[in-house]
């Protein structure tokens, strides 16, 4: 593994989105470790979702970002160990494999994020279910809590969180690297290119290899841009359903995230009690791809306190 990024030549870059798209696409059928299947949401949207793991596990169920799918969360997923938990992965309305509808509605409204994720639960019968969600699943995530409540969950892992969107209550937080992922919403493809590379650069910097960099722009590019656009059309402030929120949490984030600042998942945690704060001092958005080693050592200390705690109120 080398520790150079590998940004590669627009023509290049065509080649790679058709191969890797292909890749993301029917890999998960050729694997015997993964189960993958389909839940109908709301609206008849189809999400799609892989199992790893022990399917009689304690559930721990993952969110991606915006622009991105289930894929980013392979080195979770097929961690060693992490293999005795349920582990779930879903692609949001509008990325990887589930539906991409062209309507703005399906995109802007709370209750259809809620929903999808819910819809999730429900089909998989999931109870006490650990959630880890990736910058805008976060706020897809919040969506949930703000219609269902935290009952069904047994505790939480925000990464690289904002509060919410579209509101001056955020702005102090979008870093310098926002501005040109937002290209990414475009009608023009060479901008779409440049968005989509600036959100890899801005996950990853300079810290992951030619593999891993080439599958995060081929999972960006199974987004449409316009799914993109309307997405970043939401306005919502979640403080009040942070301060609601009475389960276990843990606001993960890296030191060198340029995108969204460090201080928001400080600031979150402010407001919601008995929380903890984790920095990855040598990761930008993703520490969970860049620091995968410590991230997973920290999810599976909050997943055996939460057992240990379980235990003993029995």
């Amino acid at each position: 593994m080398t520790n150079a990024i590998y940004r590669p030549t627009f023509a290049r870059l065509f080649i790679m989105f058709f191969v890797m798209s292909i890749t993301l696409l029917v890999g998960a059928c050729g694997s015997d470790k993964v189960t993958s299947e389909y839940v109908y949401s709301t609206n008849g949207v189809k999400l799609s979702l892989g199992e790893y793991g022990n399917p009689n596990g304690q559930p721990v169920l993952f969110i991606h970002g915006w622009s991105q799918s289930k894929e980013m969360w392979n080195q979770q997923l097929t961690a060693p160990e992490l293999q005795g938990y349920r582990l779930i992965a879903y692609d949001l309305r509008g990325h990887g494999q589930s539906t991409k509808t062209m309507n703005p509605a399906e995109y802007v409204s709370a209750n259809n994020w809620a929903d999808d994720l819910n819809a999730v639960i429900r089909k998989l019968g999931l109870r006490n279910v650990t959630v880890v969600a990736h910058s805008y699943g976060a706020i897809a995530l919040m969506d949930y809590l703000s219609l269902y409540g935290d009952n069904n969950l047994m505790a939480i892992n925000f990464v690289g969180a904002l509060a919410g969107m579209g509101n001056q209550s955020v702005t102090a937080y979008i870093g310098p690297d926002f501005g040109r992922i937002k290209l990414a919403t475009s009608e023009r493809f060479n901008d779409q290119i440049d968005g989509v590379m600036a959100l890899a650069n801005a996950n990853f910097g300079n810290t992951v290899d030619r593999d891993i960099y080439a599958r995060g722009l081929a999972a960006s590019m199974l987004t449409p841009y316009y799914v993109r656009r309307y997405i970043f059309a939401r306005q919502v402030d979640h403080t009040d359903t942070l301060r609601s929120i009475r389960v276990p949490v843990i606001f993960s984030h890296g030191q060198l995230d340029q995108a969204v600042l460090a201080r928001s998942s400080v600031d979150m945690a402010s407001k919601v009690q008995g929380s903890k704060v984790a920095i990855y001092e040598a990761s930008h958005h993703a520490p969970f791809v860049t620091e995968a080693v410590k991230f997973n050592a920290d999810l599976l200390a909050l997943l055996k306190n939460i057992e240990t705690g379980a235990s003993r109120d029995q």
